[in-house]
C-alpha cells in the first residue's frame, strides 16, 4: 500500500474551452533516413488526433487539480531557492506570485498547446520526450507563448498500440453483436482507458520538464538542467545534463512521486498480447514496485472523473531482485529519452501547420467510448 495518505479531488474545470491551437504531426514513413526527415500533418479525423488530445487534456487536468497546481508550486520554489544559492537569479517574477505564475503557465496551454508530433523515440519503452526550443519566447511570464516555447513528441509505436484499441472497440460497435464480440470489446476498452492513462501521465511529465524552462524565463538561454536533488530515486543523475556537462535531476519525475506515490512504470504481462498497455506499478522510494488497482487508473479517465493522490495499490510491494526473478520488464516509461537536433526541423515549418480547437465535452467523451472527435480548425 501507499505511504501516503489519499487526496480525493476533481479536475478544476478552470475554463469551458478543451484543447486550442492544436496541430499533430507525424513522422512521415517515407522519409526516414538521417538528413532526410521530414513530418506531415497527422488528419484531425483519425484516431491518432484524437486519442492523444484526449490524454493530453486528462494530463493536463491532472495538473489543474489542487495538488497538481500545489506540487507545480512547490517545485517552482525548490527551484528559484537552489538557483539562488548556485548564484543563478535566473527567476525574475516575484516569488510570492508563484501560484499566479503557475496558473498563466496551465492557461496559456489551453489556449495554446504545445508542438505535437508522432515520432521514432528509438525504445518503445519510452513513452515521450520534450524539447524547449530557443529564441522564440521572449521570457515574460505574462505572455508565456506555449507553441513558441516547446515541442512534445509521443511514441509512434506506443501510439499506434493505442489506436488499435480505441478503433476495435468502435469497430465492433459498428459490428454484429454477438456474447464473443462483447467479451472482446470489454477487452479492447480497458486497454483503451488504460492507454489514455497512459499518455496522461507521460503529457504531464513532459510538461513538468516544460515548466522549468518558464519559470526560469528561459535562464542561461533556455538550457538550464534540471537541478540533481529534483528527482526520484536516481532517475537522470546517471545522463549528462545539458550544462557544461554536469549531471541533472528528473522534474517530472520529482512531481510524479508527490502526486501518485512514486515514479510511473508499465511492467509486461506476459499473459496479455504484444498491444497491451502493460502494468501499472509505482516505485517507491525504496525501490519496491506497488501494482496499481485498475480502478484507480479508471477513476482518471472516466467521464466522472476522481483524482485520488497517490493511486491506490494493491498486493504486497516487489523488490528489484523480486521483478528480476519473476523477469517484470517495463514497456512503457517517462524517462529521459535523448535530445536529436533533428527535432527543430519542426521550427521551419509553422506556416505549414494545420491548428485546431476542440471543446471539452467532445475530449470528455473518449476515453468512455472511442469515437473520432470533432475538431474545429482555426488556421
Amino acid at each position: 500500500m501507499s505511504q501516503y495518505p489519499r487526496r480525493r479531488t476533481s479536475p478544476l474545470r478552470a475554463t469551458a474551452n478543451g484543447i486550442s491551437m492544436l496541430s499533430v504531426s507525424e513522422l512521415n514513413p517515407r522519409f526516414g533516413e538521417p538528413g532526410q526527415r521530414q513530418y506531415i500533418t497527422c488528419p484531425e479525423n483519425s484516431w491518432a488526433f484524437t486519442d492523444l488530445a484526449s490524454a493530453m487534456n486528462i494530463g493536463l487536468e491532472i495538473l489543474e487539480s489542487p495538488p497538481g497546481r500545489g506540487v507545480l508550486v512547490r517545485l517552482a520554489s525548490q527551484l528559484i531557492e537552489i538557483w539562488n544559492v548556485r548564484h543563478e537569479p535566473c527567476f525574475r517574477g516575484g516569488p510570492n506570485q508563484l501560484a499566479e505564475h503557475v496558473n498563466t503557465f496551465l492557461s496559456a496551454i489551453r489556449n495554446d498547446f504545445y508542438t505535437v508530433a508522432i515520432d521514432d523515440l528509438g525504445s518503445p519503452a519510452v513513452l515521450a520526450a520534450s524539447d524547449r526550443r530557443l529564441g522564440v519566447w521572449n521570457g515574460d511570464l505574462r505572455s508565456y507563448s506555449p507553441k513558441g516555447h516547446a515541442i512534445i513528441l509521443y511514441n509512434h509505436r506506443r501510439v499506434r498500440d493505442m489506436v488499435n484499441a480505441s478503433a476495435a472497440v468502435d469497430r465492433i460497435d459498428r459490428g454484429r453483436d454477438s456474447s464473443a464480440a462483447r467479451a472482446q470489446r470489454r477487452k479492447m476498452l480497458l486497454r483503451h482507458k488504460h492507454f489514455q492513462f497512459m499518455f496522461a501521465t507521460a503529457t504531464a511529465h513532459e510538461i513538468c520538464h516544460i515548466f522549468l524552462g518558464f519559470i526560469s524565463q528561459q535562464g542561461r538561454h533556455g538550457r538550464l538542467a534540471t537541478p540533481p536533488s529534483i528527482t526520484h530515486l536516481d532517475y537522470g543523475r546517471g545522463q549528462p545534463g545539458d550544462i557544461d556537462g554536469l549531471a541533472q535531476g528528473e522534474s517530472g519525475r520529482w512531481v510524479e512521486s508527490k502526486l501518485f506515490g512514486g515514479s510511473l512504470e508499465f511492467y509486461q504481462d506476459r499473459d496479455d498480447d504484444d498491444g497491451q498497455p502493460g502494468v501499472l506499478y509505482i516505485l517507491d522510494s525504496n525501490e519496491v514496485a506497488h501494482k496499481v488497482r485498475s480502478q484507480s487508473i479508471l477513476d482518471f479517465v472516466e467521464l466522472d472523473r476522481r483524482f485520488e493522490f497517490p493511486l491506490a495499490t494493491t498486493g504486497p510491494g516487489l523488490t528489484r531482485r523480486q521483478r528480476d526473478q519473476q523477469q517484470l520488464y517495463s514497456i512503457g516509461s517517462t524517462q529521459a529519452a535523448p535530445y536529436r537536433a533533428d527535432y527543430l526541423l519542426m521550427r521551419a515549418r509553422p506556416e505549414r501547420m494545420q491548428f485546431f480547437n476542440i471543446s471539452r465535452q467532445e475530449l470528455d467523451s473518449v476515453p468512455d467510448r472511442p469515437r473520432i472527435v470533432r475538431a474545429v480548425r482555426v488556421a
